[in-house]
């Protein structure tokens, strides 16, 4: 007998917790067929052939996710080179999430504004005096806190989202 593949409707409602709920969805989307390089051109265009429900849940999470381990300076070495960056910006506008995605924008500005200095750093040491946890967060107001307080929120208005567009994340009954 062949193995069902993909998320069944009823394994996925019957799941509780929002942030177990979403890393479900996140794990499906996750086991599709990525190309192995990060920002090449194949990985590009494979995100973008997803569909805009699922680009909305991967991109945000992506962001959620490095901020919640290392501050958004993790997220801009880790994943400047993907294809995340406006498609996070354009997913809490579409999830409604408008606090994420005004701290979003004021670390880009931030980004921006020191994007001389950045490009001069010559190692980690160098960047993370500039985009480090604690620089950002000095000069931010304690963004990567603010915006990590913030992740139950996110993860139960990503929970509607996917509820409200559940036929394009789930493929089986």
């Amino acid at each position: 007998m062949a193995e069902d593949i993909g998320l069944s409707r009823s394994e996925l409602l019957a799941i509780e917790d929002d942030v177990d709920f979403v890393g479900t969805v996140i794990d499906d989307i996750w086991a599709m067929p990525w190309p192995d390089e990060r920002g090449s051109d194949e990985y590009v265009a494979f995100f973008k052939s997803l569909p805009p429900e699922k680009r909305v849940i991967w991109a945000t999470w992506r962001l959620q996710g490095e901020v919640s381990n290392g501050g958004f300076g993790q997220y801009f070495t880790n994943l400047e080179d993907d294809c995340y960056i406006d498609e996070a910006l354009a997913g809490f506008t579409t999830l409604g999430a408008s606090a994420h995605r005004t701290m979003f924008e004021q670390v880009i500005k931030y980004r921006d504004e020191h994007a001389e200095e950045i490009a001069k750093a010559k190692d980690w040491n160098e960047y993370a005096k500039i985009m480090g946890f604690v620089p950002l967060n000095q000069a931010l107001d304690n963004i990567s806190f603010r915006f990590i307080k913030k992740n139950a929120e996110l993860y139960a208005i990503r929970r509607k989202y996917i509820l409200d567009h559940i036929d394009v994340f789930v493929s089986r009954p």
